[in-house]
Protein backbone atom coordinates (compact mmCIF):
# COMPACT_ATOMS: atom_id res chain seq x y z
CA UNK A 1 0.00 0.00 0.00
CA UNK A 2 2.61 2.35 0.82
CA UNK A 3 4.01 2.04 -2.92
CA UNK A 4 1.34 2.24 -4.39
CA UNK A 5 0.96 5.67 -2.45
CA UNK A 6 4.78 6.64 -3.21
CA UNK A 7 4.26 5.92 -7.21
CA UNK A 8 0.35 7.46 -6.87
CA UNK A 9 2.15 11.26 -8.75
CA UNK A 10 3.31 9.17 -11.30
CA UNK A 11 0.32 6.88 -12.02
CA UNK A 12 -1.90 10.05 -12.16
CA UNK A 13 0.61 11.58 -15.28
CA UNK A 14 0.53 8.45 -16.90
CA UNK A 15 -3.32 8.62 -16.75
CA UNK A 16 -3.54 11.88 -17.77
CA UNK A 17 -1.40 11.18 -20.48
CA UNK A 18 -3.38 7.94 -21.82
CA UNK A 19 -6.20 10.57 -21.50
CA UNK A 20 -4.61 13.07 -23.81
CA UNK A 21 -3.77 10.80 -26.08
CA UNK A 22 -6.70 9.11 -26.65
CA UNK A 23 -8.38 12.41 -27.23
CA UNK A 24 -6.10 13.46 -29.72
CA UNK A 25 -6.90 9.54 -31.25
CA UNK A 26 -10.51 10.08 -31.06
CA UNK A 27 -10.14 13.54 -33.16
CA UNK A 28 -8.19 12.36 -35.59
CA UNK A 29 -10.84 9.45 -36.58
CA UNK A 30 -13.27 12.09 -36.19
CA UNK A 31 -11.58 14.20 -39.08
CA UNK A 32 -11.39 11.12 -41.11
CA UNK A 33 -15.45 11.05 -41.10
CA UNK A 34 -15.75 15.11 -41.68
CA UNK A 35 -13.36 14.52 -44.79
CA UNK A 36 -15.56 11.53 -46.03
CA UNK A 37 -19.06 13.22 -45.11
CA UNK A 38 -17.77 16.54 -47.79
CA UNK A 39 -16.42 13.26 -50.35
CA UNK A 40 -13.09 14.40 -49.91
CA UNK A 41 -10.30 12.01 -50.37
CA UNK A 42 -7.97 13.62 -48.29
CA UNK A 43 -7.87 14.88 -44.88
CA UNK A 44 -6.71 18.29 -44.35
CA UNK A 45 -5.96 21.16 -41.22
CA UNK A 46 -9.27 22.09 -42.03
CA UNK A 47 -11.07 18.87 -41.36
CA UNK A 48 -8.84 18.56 -38.02
CA UNK A 49 -10.19 21.61 -36.99
CA UNK A 50 -13.64 20.77 -37.09
CA UNK A 51 -13.29 17.65 -35.33
CA UNK A 52 -11.25 19.85 -32.59
CA UNK A 53 -14.67 22.61 -32.83
CA UNK A 54 -16.79 19.18 -32.11
CA UNK A 55 -14.42 18.29 -28.88
CA UNK A 56 -14.70 21.37 -27.09
CA UNK A 57 -15.50 19.35 -23.63
CA UNK A 58 -11.49 18.22 -23.64
CA UNK A 59 -8.37 19.97 -23.58
CA UNK A 60 -8.69 21.93 -26.92
CA UNK A 61 -11.12 24.36 -25.20
CA UNK A 62 -8.07 25.88 -22.83
CA UNK A 63 -6.10 26.29 -26.69
CA UNK A 64 -8.98 28.50 -28.40
CA UNK A 65 -9.75 30.29 -25.13
CA UNK A 66 -5.87 31.38 -24.54
CA UNK A 67 -5.47 32.41 -28.59
CA UNK A 68 -8.63 33.87 -28.39
CA UNK A 69 -10.54 32.14 -31.06
CA UNK A 70 -14.16 33.11 -32.30
CA UNK A 71 -14.98 29.37 -32.85
CA UNK A 72 -18.29 30.34 -34.69
CA UNK A 73 -16.50 32.09 -37.18
CA UNK A 74 -13.83 30.05 -37.66
CA UNK A 75 -16.36 26.95 -37.66
CA UNK A 76 -18.68 28.75 -40.76
CA UNK A 77 -15.64 29.81 -43.16
CA UNK A 78 -14.24 26.71 -42.77
CA UNK A 79 -17.54 24.87 -43.39
CA UNK A 80 -18.34 27.52 -46.61
CA UNK A 81 -14.88 26.91 -47.90
CA UNK A 82 -15.15 22.96 -47.78
CA UNK A 83 -18.43 23.43 -49.29
CA UNK A 84 -17.00 24.95 -52.22
CA UNK A 85 -16.97 23.54 -55.48
CA UNK A 86 -13.42 23.77 -55.96
CA UNK A 87 -12.89 21.35 -52.89
CA UNK A 88 -15.73 18.69 -54.10
CA UNK A 89 -15.14 15.08 -54.95
CA UNK A 90 -13.18 15.53 -58.26
CA UNK A 91 -10.27 17.93 -57.06
CA UNK A 92 -7.50 16.25 -55.56
CA UNK A 93 -4.65 17.84 -54.20
CA UNK A 94 -1.66 17.36 -56.82
CA UNK A 95 1.24 14.62 -56.17
CA UNK A 96 4.21 16.43 -56.58
CA UNK A 97 7.11 14.93 -58.80
CA UNK A 98 10.44 14.04 -56.84
CA UNK A 99 11.65 17.00 -58.36
CA UNK A 100 9.56 20.32 -60.01
CA UNK A 101 9.83 24.17 -60.49
CA UNK A 102 7.32 25.67 -58.20
CA UNK A 103 7.39 27.97 -61.21
CA UNK A 104 8.06 26.96 -64.19
CA UNK A 105 9.54 30.51 -65.86
CA UNK A 106 11.72 30.85 -62.72
CA UNK A 107 14.29 28.86 -65.30
CA UNK A 108 13.22 30.91 -68.20
CA UNK A 109 15.32 33.62 -67.05
CA UNK A 110 18.67 31.56 -66.91
CA UNK A 111 19.24 32.44 -69.91
CA UNK A 112 19.18 36.26 -69.53
CA UNK A 113 22.61 35.19 -67.24
CA UNK A 114 25.31 35.29 -70.04
CA UNK A 115 27.96 35.52 -68.22
CA UNK A 116 27.36 33.60 -65.04
CA UNK A 117 26.48 30.70 -67.49
CA UNK A 118 29.83 31.04 -68.97
CA UNK A 119 31.84 31.06 -65.45
CA UNK A 120 29.50 28.99 -63.83
CA UNK A 121 27.47 25.86 -63.10
CA UNK A 122 23.41 25.51 -62.66
CA UNK A 123 23.14 23.91 -59.71
CA UNK A 124 19.65 23.73 -59.79
CA UNK A 125 19.57 22.71 -63.56
CA UNK A 126 22.13 19.94 -62.70
CA UNK A 127 19.51 18.86 -60.06
CA UNK A 128 16.86 18.95 -62.68
CA UNK A 129 18.85 16.89 -65.46
CA UNK A 130 19.40 14.77 -62.92
CA UNK A 131 23.44 15.11 -62.30
CA UNK A 132 23.25 15.29 -58.74
CA UNK A 133 22.61 12.48 -56.25
CA UNK A 134 20.30 12.84 -53.60
CA UNK A 135 21.33 14.11 -50.30
CA UNK A 136 20.53 12.69 -46.88
CA UNK A 137 21.29 13.76 -43.07
CA UNK A 138 22.04 17.54 -43.64
CA UNK A 139 18.81 18.42 -42.70
CA UNK A 140 20.38 21.11 -39.46
CA UNK A 141 23.08 22.32 -41.56
CA UNK A 142 20.66 22.93 -44.34
CA UNK A 143 18.01 24.75 -41.69
CA UNK A 144 20.99 26.79 -40.55
CA UNK A 145 22.25 28.36 -44.34
CA UNK A 146 18.49 28.94 -45.29
CA UNK A 147 17.96 31.31 -41.68
CA UNK A 148 21.14 32.86 -42.87
CA UNK A 149 19.48 33.62 -46.08
CA UNK A 150 16.26 34.60 -44.87
CA UNK A 151 18.46 37.90 -43.63
CA UNK A 152 17.64 41.37 -45.01
CA UNK A 153 21.26 42.26 -45.07
CA UNK A 154 24.29 39.71 -44.31
CA UNK A 155 22.47 36.63 -46.10
CA UNK A 156 25.43 35.39 -47.30
CA UNK A 157 27.04 32.72 -45.46
CA UNK A 158 30.53 30.42 -45.08
CA UNK A 159 30.70 27.16 -44.78
CA UNK A 160 33.89 25.68 -42.19
CA UNK A 161 35.01 22.42 -42.25
CA UNK A 162 37.94 19.86 -43.74
CA UNK A 163 38.09 18.80 -46.67
CA UNK A 164 35.72 16.24 -48.33
CA UNK A 165 33.60 16.45 -45.26
CA UNK A 166 30.37 17.27 -47.75
CA UNK A 167 30.75 21.62 -47.77
CA UNK A 168 29.46 21.23 -51.48
CA UNK A 169 26.49 18.62 -50.77
CA UNK A 170 24.99 21.31 -48.66
CA UNK A 171 24.90 23.73 -51.16
CA UNK A 172 23.60 20.75 -53.74
CA UNK A 173 21.28 19.64 -50.75
CA UNK A 174 19.97 23.71 -51.08
CA UNK A 175 19.36 23.35 -54.89
CA UNK A 176 17.56 19.86 -54.56
CA UNK A 177 15.37 21.52 -52.09
CA UNK A 178 14.46 24.68 -54.06
CA UNK A 179 13.60 22.46 -57.19
CA UNK A 180 11.16 19.62 -55.06
CA UNK A 181 9.25 23.21 -53.94
CA UNK A 182 10.38 21.48 -50.33
CA UNK A 183 12.64 24.98 -49.54
CA UNK A 184 10.77 28.05 -47.70
CA UNK A 185 8.69 30.39 -49.21
CA UNK A 186 11.56 32.85 -49.84
CA UNK A 187 14.10 30.43 -51.26
CA UNK A 188 10.96 29.14 -54.22
CA UNK A 189 12.60 29.88 -57.93
CA UNK A 190 16.07 30.66 -56.48
CA UNK A 191 18.10 29.46 -59.10
CA UNK A 192 22.16 28.58 -57.39
CA UNK A 193 25.33 28.60 -59.42
CA UNK A 194 28.74 27.35 -58.42
CA UNK A 195 31.44 30.13 -59.35
CA UNK A 196 34.48 28.63 -60.77
CA UNK A 197 37.29 31.03 -60.42
CA UNK A 198 39.70 29.40 -62.23
CA UNK A 199 37.46 29.87 -65.45
CA UNK A 200 37.61 33.33 -64.30
CA UNK A 201 40.98 33.91 -64.15
CA UNK A 202 42.08 31.85 -66.91
CA UNK A 203 42.46 33.55 -70.49
CA UNK A 204 43.09 36.95 -68.76
CA UNK A 205 46.09 38.83 -70.17
CA UNK A 206 45.51 42.64 -69.96
CA UNK A 207 45.00 44.77 -66.76
CA UNK A 208 41.50 44.78 -66.10
CA UNK A 209 40.09 42.24 -67.62
CA UNK A 210 39.96 40.37 -64.57
CA UNK A 211 37.97 42.45 -62.89
CA UNK A 212 35.38 43.73 -65.87
CA UNK A 213 34.86 39.97 -65.68
CA UNK A 214 33.98 40.05 -62.43
CA UNK A 215 32.05 43.29 -62.47
CA UNK A 216 29.84 41.55 -64.63
CA UNK A 217 29.38 38.78 -62.81
CA UNK A 218 28.41 40.90 -59.71
CA UNK A 219 25.76 42.60 -61.69
CA UNK A 220 23.82 39.20 -62.73
CA UNK A 221 24.47 38.22 -59.33
CA UNK A 222 22.55 41.14 -58.22
CA UNK A 223 19.47 39.48 -59.44
CA UNK A 224 17.02 38.37 -56.65
CA UNK A 225 16.64 34.92 -57.87
CA UNK A 226 20.55 34.40 -57.65
CA UNK A 227 22.64 32.36 -55.09
CA UNK A 228 26.63 32.15 -55.86
CA UNK A 229 28.36 29.44 -54.84
CA UNK A 230 32.27 29.87 -54.10
CA UNK A 231 33.95 26.47 -53.34
CA UNK A 232 37.15 27.29 -52.09
CA UNK A 233 36.39 30.79 -51.26
CA UNK A 234 39.35 31.80 -49.74
CA UNK A 235 41.11 31.76 -53.20
CA UNK A 236 39.29 35.39 -53.94
CA UNK A 237 42.19 36.65 -51.74
CA UNK A 238 44.39 37.69 -54.24
CA UNK A 239 42.96 36.86 -57.20
CA UNK A 240 43.18 38.52 -60.19
CA UNK A 241 45.70 40.71 -58.46
CA UNK A 242 47.87 42.32 -60.48
CA UNK A 243 49.62 45.77 -60.49
CA UNK A 244 47.13 48.44 -60.38
CA UNK A 245 44.76 46.25 -59.91
CA UNK A 246 42.08 44.94 -57.90
CA UNK A 247 41.56 41.32 -55.93
CA UNK A 248 38.69 39.45 -56.34
CA UNK A 249 37.84 40.20 -52.89
CA UNK A 250 37.79 43.81 -52.69
CA UNK A 251 35.93 43.83 -55.74
CA UNK A 252 33.07 41.54 -54.56
CA UNK A 253 33.28 43.15 -50.50
CA UNK A 254 30.84 46.11 -51.65
CA UNK A 255 28.10 44.30 -53.16
CA UNK A 256 28.42 41.19 -50.25
CA UNK A 257 28.46 43.94 -47.19
CA UNK A 258 25.35 45.94 -48.76
CA UNK A 259 23.58 42.45 -49.22
CA UNK A 260 22.95 43.26 -53.19
CA UNK A 261 24.32 39.75 -53.85
CA UNK A 262 23.53 36.38 -51.66
CA UNK A 263 26.87 34.29 -51.46
CA UNK A 264 27.55 30.66 -49.92
CA UNK A 265 30.95 30.42 -49.42
CA UNK A 266 33.13 26.94 -48.70
CA UNK A 267 36.66 26.80 -47.06
CA UNK A 268 38.62 25.24 -44.71
CA UNK A 269 39.33 25.87 -41.01
CA UNK A 270 43.01 26.60 -42.07
CA UNK A 271 42.34 28.70 -45.02
CA UNK A 272 39.62 30.68 -43.33
CA UNK A 273 41.84 32.12 -40.56
CA UNK A 274 44.98 32.40 -42.80
CA UNK A 275 43.18 34.67 -45.53
CA UNK A 276 39.71 35.80 -44.41
CA UNK A 277 39.45 35.63 -40.60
Amino acid sequence: MRTFWKNYPTLLLHRRALSSQKVIVDILKQSTEIAAEFKHTWVSVDHIFLALLDNLDAWPRKVFSVFNIDLAGAFTQIVTYLSDSETSETHTPPTKPVFTVPNPGALSDVASFKVLSQYASNLTQKVLDGKIDPIFGREIETAKLEDILNRRKKNSAILLGEAGVGKTSIVEGLAQRIVSGDAPLFLQNKIVFSLDLNTIVAGTKYRGEFEDRLNKIVEEAKHPNVILFIDEIHTLAGAGDAEGSLDAANILKPALSSGDITVIGATTYAEYRKKLF
